[in-house]
Formats: structure tokens, C-alpha cells, sequence
């Protein structure tokens, strides 16, 4: 079925990437074992895109697909057994194209394996049961694979994890290096080296602020090479307008630590000071072992018009973090980045952020919220000059978030005039594909905020003591969550019900809600399609269908009783004639 069918969602959805994904439990597998589907967290199944994936245990098993795009790198989505102490086991993995083997993958479980209670697990395996199991690695190599060439991935001799588990390989054909854009000084030229990077940096930077022969230059280039950067680099003031770092590729130009301690504002980082700067084409890698281990890489508040494009993060504790004490952020863009394998959220428009947009990104096993606009209001700056201080007229748009090992793929905490339209979330471990809610006491929610022309398949999970979180969640606790619309969504094989409607909260009860549904397929939930729970308000359904498998869920389940405590579960459910599925 496309999905666009029923719904009238486009089929245009979720980010267009330069990649091409091979699920594996597609591919041939010879002496592996094809594991799920299931939804266990802490399984290589549950923890897996699709809930399916393959286990490679002795030597001589293999999985492969034939190659149909020409490529020069490869992603693996995987997972080795941890040490018995926590601290994680390196590992080789072997590689072939058409039998011929061209080398070994670097694997790790350093940067996975956290045991213990689901707010904060830690590695300590003796804290209980596990979770965050898979790790990425990629390659970039010397010759070009062509399309009908057989890809294989070979546990082989001197290959010495336990087992391996193979969810995918993604194949890209990555362009050559960038060269310095013209207008622009290179870096190396400057006496900068991958090795002096975190010193010499900064004071190069500052040199744009005054120096002649700086000052009318466009920015710095950052040519290929991984540079060492234990620290965080101070965006000055005065730097010329439109200023931009940017390197040879996101493949090519890394800026990394080694230096996984906890920390809020972290390292490798930008302090971007409220400052307005373009950032473009290089990568920033952390060794996070935690969920706050090496901070954030973007901190403090975004100066206005700031533009960050074709950046990859990865093993840090967010993507982007967006909001501080030097002001509002208004107009940034956020295009076409990769974030994956974070402690925490991938992107946070947060505190006052206002009039931004977060377009054709991918985020990938986030340890909090994949992407979520907060209107926090602490930082979110004086409110006499401005109608509104929280979240305000941002845009998610194209974006794709998968297999979040916490919390939500995409959510908002108040804020008004907010969208997110064409976008897919795939896979949540523990929570919803979109939250709404009014958890963390943000600001009021005000205009309307929209969620538009979306694809949620296999979301909603387990959290917060056993709670069943729906695939599409609504939670007015703290406060009212009112003007907001859902329009074109199709949500495919929930693990528990397909929408949640939710006022109580931790045995007190909420607050009313007042939303509308339009062209809603709920297709195949675990149990109910709509999950009400002490909710309270209205919730209008136009055109809109629930798809139920078997016999023995209800299409609405409503809960009087959370945690013992009698609520309230006055919701007005309304539909029109063209609603079909919804009787209780």
C-alpha cells in the first residue's frame, strides 16, 4: 500500500537522502540466523529498523546483497556483545565485494549497553536489564562498488566478537572533497593542523574580527583531515556578516574528542554566543558512553539567520540544542544533517525560538526526543517587546527519525503557530512517533500548531513503569492543550494503540484538551486504535478510519483508573459520517 492511499498523505515524505538502505534481514544469509519480529528493548529484534534483523555466530556466517546504485562507502547498523564490566569490546568485521575480500570494519561496543533504570541507565551490566544495544560504523573506500556487485558482510577468521547483529548497511556514493570556495582561507595555510586544532583555531577565528586582510574574507576552510578538538570554540563578536566555517565534506573534514566525560556545554563544540554564522560540510564525533557524555556541540543561543547545512554529529549527547541566556533564536535553518547515536534529544528548538526551520534531516537512535520544539521558559528572554516568548512559527519539515531507544521521535511542549508536516518516524523503542503535550511546564500552547501529512509506522512502546505510550500521543497535564490540528497521517502497526488521549498525570488529573483529526488511517494497532486515558475535552474526527487486526482489540479503549486514582475521562469524541472504524 503507498502511503498516500486513504489518508491522502504524499507520498512525499521523511528526508531525501543520498543513500540507499539494504535491510538485512532482506539480504542472503548464509549460516546466520534471521531474529523478530519483536518490540523487547534490550533484543536485537526490538531494537532493530522493521523489528527484524540478522545474528551472525560462528565463523563463515554471512549476509549479502547485490548492489543497485554504484557506491564508495558504507554504514553498518550493528551490535557485539558488551564486556562483562561494562566498558565495551572492539571487534573486526569482515567485508567482501563478489567473494573477494577488500578489508575489515572497526566495530566497538564502548558507546553502547546501558543497564539499569530507564531515566538515567548507566554501563554498569549489574544494574539490570539492557537497552541502546546498536552502534553505527562507516567506511569510505578506494574503489567504487557497481550495481549487480554482491555486497557481504563475514564474521571470518579473526573476527572474534560472540556474535554480531546486522540490522542494515546503507551504500552511498560520496563525491570527492570539497576545495577551498573561493573568498575563503584555508586553514592549513594558516599553520593549522589536525593536531594543534583546539590551541590555534580560536585565535585564527579572532583574527576575522579585526585584522586586515581577514576582514574581508567570507570564512574558513577546513580541508580534509580529523582534527582534535577538546574544547569549545567561542564564536566572537564582530565577526563580518555571514561568516561561515565550512569543510570538505561531511566524510572527509571530522572534528572529534576522544574525551567522554559528562558535561552539559561540550566538546568538540561551537559556543555560538547569540552570534550569526554559517556552518557547512564537515562532521563532529564525540565517544559519549553515557547519555551526557561529551555535552552538546552547539550550545548557547543562535544568533539570528544562522545556517547550519550537511553537518554529521554523532556519539554526543545532542545534535543541536537550541536556546540560551544571550538571547532569542530567531531564523536559523538546519538542512540536511545527519545526527545518530546521541546520550540525548537530536534537535531542541527551545526556550523562545522563533521563525526556524529544520528541513530534510535525518535523526537516528537519539537518547531523548528526535526532534522537539520546547517553549522551556527559562532563557527565553524578556517578554514586554513580544507577543509571544515561547516557541513560535517554526517549521519541521522533511525530516526523517528512527529507532529513538527514548522518548519520542518528534514533539512539541507548547509554543504557538508550530509545524511539522512530511515527515516519517519509524521504529520508537519506548514512546511515541509524535508527542503533543504539555509535559515539562512550558509555555501556553497559543494559535495553532499543526502536524500535517506524516507517516508513523511501528511507534509507541514502553516507558515510565510499564506505561503503553500510543504511536501519536496527546498529554494535557500540566496545562491545556488546545488549537492543535492533525491532518493526513497515516499511522501503520502501532505497538499499542494508535492515538492516546491523556490528562492524568502521576495520580492527579490533567487538564482539558481540544484537538481535531482529519484524514486519519490507524492501521494494525497492538491494541486499541484510540487509547483514551482520564482525558479530558474534545477531539473531532473528519474522514478518518481505524483498521483493526483480529477481533479481540477495541477500536477505542477508555480508562477510568490510572494508578488507582478515579479520573475524570470526560472527553467528547465526535466523528462525521465519513469516520469508519469507531465503535468502542
Amino acid at each position: 500500500m503507498s502511503v498516500s492511499d486513504a489518508a491522502n498523505v504524499s507520498d512525499d515524505i521523511g528526508a531525501k537522502v543520498p543513500y540507499i538502505r539494504y535491510e538485512a534481514e532482506n539480504g542472503t544469509v548464509s549460516g546466520g540466523q534471521v531474529v523478530g519480529p519483536n518490540r523487547t528493548v534490550g533484543d536485537l529484534a526490538g531494537e532493530a529498523s522493521g523489528r527484524r534483523a540478522v545474528k551472525l555466530n560462528n565463523q563463515g556466517d554471512s549476509v549479502q546483497w547485490i548492489a543497485t546504485v554504484p557506491a564508495n562507502s558504507l554504514v553498518v547498523r550493528y551490535c557485539i556483545p558488551d564486556s562483562d564490566d561494562g566498558a565495551g569490546l572492539d571487534a573486526t568485521l569482515s567485508f567482501f565485494v563478489n567473494d573477494v575480500k577488500k578489508g575489515t570494519i572497526e566495530l566497538t561496543s564502548k558507546h553502547t549497553w546501558l543497564y539499569g533504570p530507564e531515566a538515567d541507565p548507566k554501563n554498569k551490566p549489574s544494574l539490570g536489564s539492557p537497552r541502546h544495544i546498536y552502534d553505527e560504523a562507516h567506511q569510505l573506500f578506494d574503489f567504487t562498488i557497481q550495481p549487480g556487485d554482491r555486497i557481504m558482510l563475514k564474521k571470518d577468521t579473526n573476527d572474534t566478537a560472540a556474535y554480531y547483529g546486522i540490522d542494515f548497511v546503507e551504500l552511498e556514493n560520496v563525491a570527492p572533497p570539497k576545495s577551498c570556495p573561493p573568498g575563503f582561507v584555508d586553514a592549513s595555510k594558516e599553520g593549522i593542523t589536525p593536531d594543534n586544532f583546539s590551541a590555534r583555531f580560536p585565535a585564527l577565528l579572532q583574527k576575522f574580527t579585526w585584522a586586515p586582510g581577514y576582514r574581508e574574507k567570507k570564512g574558513i576552510f577546513l580541508p580534509p583531515g580529523r582534527y582534535k578538538l577538546d574544547a569549545q570554540v567561542l564564536i566572537f563578536n564582530g565577526l563580518p556578516k555571514g561568516f561561515e566555517i565550512t569543510g570538505a565534506g561531511m566524510w572527509y573534514t571530522i572534528l572529534y574528542s576522544d574525551n567522554n566525560a559528562d558535561m552539559d556545554w561540550g566538546n568538540p563544540a561551537f559556543n555560538l554566543n547569540g552570534q550569526s554564522v554559517k556552518f557547512s560540510d564537515f562532521a563532529m564525533f564525540g565517544a559519549t558512553r553515557t547519555r551526557t557524555g561529551n555535552g552538546k556541540p552547539f550550545v548557547n543561543s543562535y544568533g539570528d539567520g544562522t545556517v547550519i547545512s550537511r553537518i554529521w554529529i554523532e556519539h554526543m549527547t545532542c545534535g543541536f540544542w537550541v536556546g540560551g541566556s544571550s538571547g532569542h533564536t530567531n531564523h536559523l535553518l538546519i538542512d540536511s544533517c545527519r545526527i545518530r547515536d546521541l546520550g540525548a534529544d537530536g534537535i531542541n528548538l527551545c526556550n523562545g525560538t522563533k521563525n526556524s526551520t529544520v528541513v530534510n534531516t535525518t535523526v537516528r537512535c537519539s537518547g531523548d526526543d528526535g526532534i522537539a520544539i520546547w517553549s522551556a521558559p527559562e532563557f527565553d528572554g524578556p517578554t514586554a517587546d513580544i507577543d509571544y516568548p515561547g516557541c513560535a512559527n517554526n517549521v519541521i519539515d522533511h525530516c526523517t527519525v528512527e529507532l529513538p531507544w527514548r522518548a519520542n521521535a518528534f514533539a512539541i511542549y507548547g509554543g504557538k503557530d508550530n509545524t511539522i508536516k512530511n515527515c516519517m518516524a519509524r521504529d520508537t523503542l519506548t514512546s511515541a512517533g509524535v508527542d503533543i503535550s504539555s509535559t515539562f511546564s512550558p509555555r501556553s500552547f497559543a494559535g495553532t500548531n499543526h502536524i500535517e501529512n506524516m507517516v508513523l509506522e511501528r511507534c509507541g512502546g514502553p516507558f515510565w513503569s510499564g506505561q503503553q505510550f500510543g504511536a501519536l500521543w496527546v498529554m494535557a497535564d500540566t496545562q491545556p492543550v488546545n488549537g492543535v490540528e492533525f491532518k493526513n497521517i497515516k499511522i501503520i502497526d502501532p505497538t499499542y494503540s494508535g492515538i492516546m488521549l491523556k490528562s492524568e498525570t502521576y495520580q492527579k488529573p490533567g487538564y482539558e484538551m481540544h484537538v481535531s483529526f482529519e484524514n486519519i488511517d490507524v492501521i494494525n494497532p497492538g491494541a486499541s486504535a484510540i487509547s483514551i486515558v482520564d482525558a479530558m475535552g474534545s477531539a473531532s474526527f473528519k474522514n478518518s478510519r481505524l483498521e483493526m487486526k483480529g477481533t479481540t482489540n477495541k477500536a477505542i479503549s477508555i480508562s477510568k483508573d490510572n494508578n488507582g486514582k478515579k479520573g475524570t475521562g470526560a472527553i467528547q469524541i465526535t466523528t462525521d459520517d465519513a469516520c469508519s472504524g469507531f465503535t468502542p
